[in-house]
Order: C-alpha cells, then structure tokens, then sequence
C-alpha cells in the first residue's frame, strides 16, 4: 500500500515539475502581439507626422485681370472701345508651403502664373497676406513668391529618394479652399513616373495613394518622419460615363442658346441678349457648383455629398523634393534658376535593344540629338552614342540623369563613358549654363 501511495506522489511531482518546466519555456517566447506597438502608440505617430507640416501650410489665392471682348467675340486690350463684353476670370485656390522663416513660400507655377493678385493665409490664423511673385522655374514648374510679416514657420525637408513602393505618406493642402491643413494618409505606389501635361512632360514623379481634392495642388507629401518628400503635383482621373453625360448635356444646352441667333433655326435674339442669356446661365452653373462644394464640406443629408469626387478612379502624384531642393534655393537666393547643360537629348532604351548592344538590363541611355555649338558636341560626343555612365555613376533613365545633372555646377568638367557601335570610350566634357 505505502508503495502504492509512493508511486502516486511521484508520478505528480514529475507532472507538476514538466509543467512548470513548459511554462517557463513557454514565457521565454514572447508573443508576436507584445512586440508590436500599441494602436494608441501608432495613433501618436500619426498625429505628429500631422503637427510637423501644419504651421508651414499655406493657402493660396489667385485673382486675374478681367479680359475684354468684341462683339464678334475676339478678346481685345482693356483700353479699346470696341470691348463692351467683360469678363472677370475665376480665381484659383490652392496650396503652397514655407521654406524660409522670412515668408518665401513654394507652389506650382500654374497655381499663380499670369495672376492680377496673389493673397496667402496660413493655415494656423487668420491673417491674410498679399505675396509676390520671386521667380519660377519652367523645367520642375514651381514658383516662389513671399509675403512680408512675421517669422514663419519653413517646412523641414527629408530626402525623397529613400521613398519606396510601399512607404507611408501623409499628404496636406487645402481641399475645396474650405479645409485648410487637411491630412490623408496612404502609400507610395509607384516610382519614376511621367506625366504628360498639354505640351510639358514631367518626370520622375512618385505616385501615391493618400487622397487629394481640388485646392491641395502644391502643397505637401510627408514621409513617415514627418518631413517633406513630394509636392502634390497633379492627379488623373479617366472619363466615365457621368462625365461624358455631362459634357453631351453642356453640348446640347450651348447648341440650344446659339440657335437662338440664328435665323435660319428660327432664332430672333439680339448679339446683347444672347449674352445676357449665356451669363445667366453660366452664373447658375456656377451657382450649383458652389452648392456641391458645399455639401462636400459640410456633408449634407441628401444624396452622396462625395459623389462629385472620382476618389476610388484618380490616380495621385507628386514631385519628389530631391528633384526641386537646388531649383528652391536658387529661386530663393536670385529669382532664377540656373543649371548645368551638357548639350545632348537623350533617351531611354528598352531591354530588348539593350540585349542585341550587350548592355545589362537598365543599363545605358541613347543621345538622340547633339546640340551644334554645346559642351558634348565640343567634347566629340555624336547621335547614337550610348551613354553608360557619368563620372563612374551608371546611368539607365531619365531620372537618373537628371539627378546626377543637379549635382553639377555650369563650368564644372564631367567624365562620361560611352559606347559607340562597338566601342567603348570616355570623353571629359566642361558643362555649360542653362539660359
């Protein structure tokens, strides 16, 4: 019996020894949860990466001259008799950002070119400041303009080209002029991008998912230290069906009014009458466009108040701040931009040709022009040349050497390896200024 009782007692010692033993093996594992930061902790970061930009966000107003017209409808100089129609331009609003404590503010040139006055309110007051113009700079398409006050709050800037698909951003502007210091937050969805805009082609943009609306166009993209990588440059969004309804139906209602002049159609109304007509029709279409901007802001019951916005079809982009860091300090210093040129157009190669010229894939950009009379042409350099690297730094796109150009001053020596045919040779090029 006592034997019995002995191998009873042990046999539980040694389970409660092996299951004190898998405890504590099991509390050297920590979770997968503990090591992960609380959302109260992600919550703060997010926060902060908001409060870094929102004292240099400014809002941007831009009022134009108003134009004149004929009676045959040609715009003629304010000062002819013969314009008796006028017409006051809509203004613009839309954002921009402090890069010095002395007021000089970044934005996009089309945000400001060609306006009659130029008012900036800063997103944390209330005070309103008429700016001026400083300079712009055609290849990257911001300005810089200022206003005189107090000491400003400049942005802090990080380098863009740590960005990669996948990264956080936040983006901030002024949505609808109505929400200034608006934050979203997303990721960068694409890098080295071009967009073609009318006759200017812009690369080496970023693409991004935080969204933007109308009125955030030159403000900021943050990276997740809260400093500025990207200025939000443009967004795409394809045509869709209630689009083009709309556009058939401000065909048909144009078509509608001109018949009223023509008399061959019936119509009876005067040249003045037709336009007093138009204008009262434009001022209702204005009228109803306000409406919506304003249910949009203050989310009114009925219908969809966000169903002008196309957010699940547009497609987000921004300049990265690595391409325009030396463009502002110079537009900040002189007015103007002035850039080291090397004198060639040069293209990007597909893969395909790169194989049939032993070149590695991304390797190499093609000169398709020398200009006569320019630093590559002195140098010897021709059409067809491959260019694989510029001071032993390979080279395979655009973006790539348009970097490299902004690390060089004009007057500055380059070496550049090349292949012609198929031989490889350098040559040492003195860059010249941009005009």
């Amino acid at each position: 019996m006592r034997s019995a009782i002995l191998l009873i007692l042990l046999a539980l010692l040694a389970l409660a020894i092996g299951s004190q033993d898998w405890r504590a093996a099991a509390s050297e594992e920590p979770s997968p949860a503990a090591s992960l930061p609380s959302l109260q902790e992600y919550e703060k970061e997010l926060i902060a990466i908001c409060d870094s930009a929102r004292d240099s966000i400014v809002q941007i107003e831009a009022d134009y001259p108003q134009k004149r017209y004929d009676e045959a409808g040609r715009e003629v100089p304010g000062n002819d008799p013969a314009g008796k129609y006028v017409i006051l331009p809509p203004g613009k609003i839309s954002s921009g950002f402090f890069v010095t404590e002395a007021g000089h503010i970044v934005t996009l040139t089309s945000n400001v070119e060609g306006a009659q006055k130029i008012t900036v309110r800063p997103s944390t007051s209330n005070m309103a400041y008429e700016a001026q113009v400083v300079g712009a700079d055609a290849q990257t398409g911001i300005s810089v303009i200022k206003i005189d006050g107090n000491i400003f709050k400049p942005v802090k800037f990080g380098k863009s080209s740590g960005l990669r698909q996948g990264s956080l951003v936040a983006a901030v502007g002024n949505s609808f002029g109505l929400l200034r210091a608006t934050t979203s937050f997303g990721t960068v969805s694409g890098l080295n991008r071009t967009v073609q805009m009318d006759a200017a082609q812009f690369a080496g943009l970023f693409q991004y998912t935080a969204q933007v609306y109308p009125g955030d166009s030159g403000g900021l993209v943050l990276n997740s230290s809260g400093e500025a990588v990207g200025i939000i440059f443009a967004t795409y969004q394809p045509e869709d069906a209630k689009r083009k309804e709309r556009l058939n139906e401000a065909s048909t209602t144009l078509d509608d009014l001109l018949a009223l002049t023509d008399p061959q159609r019936g119509g009876k109304m005067t040249d003045e009458e037709f336009v007093k007509e138009l204008r009262t029709c434009l001022a209702a279409i204005a009228a109803r466009q306000k409406a919506a901007v304003m249910q949009m802001r203050f989310g009114a019951a009925a219908g969809s108040p966000y169903e002008a916005v196309n957010s699940t079809e547009s497609l987000h982009f921004a300049i990265p701040m690595d391409l325009v860091k030396d463009a502002i300090d110079q537009l900040v210093k002189s007015g103007k931009v002035v850039r080291a040129v090397l004198g060639v157009k040069v293209a990007e190669l597909a893969d395909e040709v790169r194989g049939v010229l032993n070149l590695q894939k991304g390797e190499g950009l093609l000169v398709e022009e020398v200009l006569q009379g320019g630093p590559a042409a002195g140098a010897g350099m021709q059409a067809n040349d491959i260019i694989v690297s510029v001071d032993d730094k390979p080279v395979g796109s655009l973006l790539d050497m348009r970097v490299l150009m902004g690390a060089y001053k004009p007057g500055d020596k380059m070496k550049i390896t090349l292949v012609r045919g198929k031989e490889k040779m350098t040559v040492q090029v003195t860059l010249g200024a941009s005009q």
